[in-house]
């Protein structure tokens, strides 16, 4: 079945082709498109596209649905995201035009994040979008996309304060700003205190080749012992986590998920295509060139400033900062890999994960693949391996998931 998501795929696949004769800009102004595309696929949606589509249209609407209603939202509904779409609902109740806001600020967010960090970010979206049912994730988990939007735009903000002295990042407002988006955050989606704690000790530890070999064939062997209690308690403290009411029933919630994005065990085809790639990153990405200490030592400082002005960054401790936060993406590609071969049975895992795989996979094409005939010819291979499953997934899909086929809200 060819739907509107695989057309996207086609055209960046070729995107990809095109532009790997005319260097990174071409890329980037083409990247750019594709982000354009998802937005509005994302945000001009109908209201039965993706089980939780209705509810949240519902919930704008001031319609009592599965979340409630705007002013009368469920009880453990987070408040943040209530507050926020209460703002919202003062200019407009088209859940149409709230849905493409949020959509048009994600992707503006890993558009970013992408063209600054990856070596391929065409690339490595496309392979974000093929592997599994992420864009399923991305469109129809409403509360957890709005988190991830200032997750994303705060890490965006630290990025670039990374070295500076405490007494000095505490005047800048640039630091106040990521960390009110941080806090935000927590406030619209629980799940979110569980990931920043992970997310601080994936920036300043790095993961050497070897542990992260052993980390992700680990999780490759794990991946054919974990058992499906496991996965149901998992999923079943997450959505207490999450604060599911009485009311919506924390056994439907979970049933809800878990045809869309995990309790589904893979093949042994399915945990290599997890596998592989995040063992390529790693053997292809250059440690010894990219060494970085995790500390800044020098700094740009006028000595007839006073002496509480804050400091800038010079251009060797932004080298090194650069190679810091390149350590970051990669370690998250690693994360990402291991949870989901570990916890491929778990929805609510699985949800929580796309964080990991969002910020990851902008490392997951090594920059040798930009020059290396060979490799190129196997990341295209590998490509069109996605291309397939994600086709035949597409022709069965689940019968109780709506996300296929799309609806424009006006058909």
């Amino acid at each position: 079945m060819i739907t509107i998501y695989f057309v996207i795929e086609l055209v960046m696949f070729a995107f990809i082709l095109i532009t790997y004769r005319y260097g990174s800009m071409a890329e980037h102004r083409l990247f750019k498109v594709c982000c354009i595309l998802w937005s509005l696929v994302f945000g001009l949606r109908g209201r039965d596209v993706g089980n939780d589509t209705p509810g949240y249209a519902d919930f704008i609407e001031d319609i009592y649905g599965f979340y409630g209603s705007v002013s009368v939202p469920n009880e453990g509904l987070e408040e943040g995201f209530v507050y926020i779409i209460r703002f919202l609902t003062f200019f407009t109740s088209s859940y149409t035009l709230i849905f493409s806001l949020f959509a048009a600020l994600l992707f503006i967010a890993i558009n970013k994040i992408y063209i600054k960090n990856g070596t391929s970010p065409l690339w490595g979206m496309l392979i974000l979008m093929l592997i599994g049912t992420n864009w399923n994730i991305m469109m129809v988990a409403f509360r957890q996309s709005i988190a991830m939007i200032f997750m994303l735009f705060a890490l965006l903000l630290m990025d670039k304060l990374y070295g500076i002295e405490i007494n000095s990042l505490i005047r800048l407002k640039r630091f106040w700003i990521a960390m009110l988006l941080v806090i935000i955050s927590m406030t619209i989606h629980r799940t979110m205190i569980i990931i920043y704690p992970i997310l601080a000790i994936l920036f300043f530890f790095r993961i050497g080749k070897r542990l992260a070999y052993l980390m992700i064939i680990g999780s490759f062997i794990l991946s054919f012992m974990l058992s499906d209690l496991i996965a149901v308690g998992i999923d079943f403290f997450l959505v207490n986590l999450e604060g599911a009411s009485e009311s919506e029933g924390m056994e439907a919630l979970a049933e809800r998920y878990q045809n869309d994005y995990g309790a589904n065990r893979m093949s042994l085809v399915g945990q290599l295509i997890w596998a592989v790639p995040g063992l390529l990153a790693v053997y292809y990405y250059d440690y010894n060139n990219n060494d970085a200490e995790n500390t800044v030592d020098e700094y740009n400082r006028d000595d007839n400033l006073p002496e509480d002005t804050p400091v800038v960054i010079d251009v060797e401790s932004r080298e090194t900062l650069n190679k810091q936060t390149n350590y970051f993406y990669l370690n998250c590609l690693i994360v990402s890999v291991c949870i989901y071969l570990i916890f491929q049975q778990s929805s609510m895992v699985t949800r929580i994960n796309l964080i990991f795989i969002i910020l990851g996979f902008s490392s997951i094409i090594p920059e040798k693949a930009r020059y290396s005939l060979p490799l190129f010819y196997f990341y295209i291979l590998y490509t069109l391996m996605l291309f397939i499953r994600a086709y035949i997934g597409a022709t069965i899909w689940f019968e109780n998931d709506t996300s296929i086929p799309y609806k424009f809200f006006w058909e």
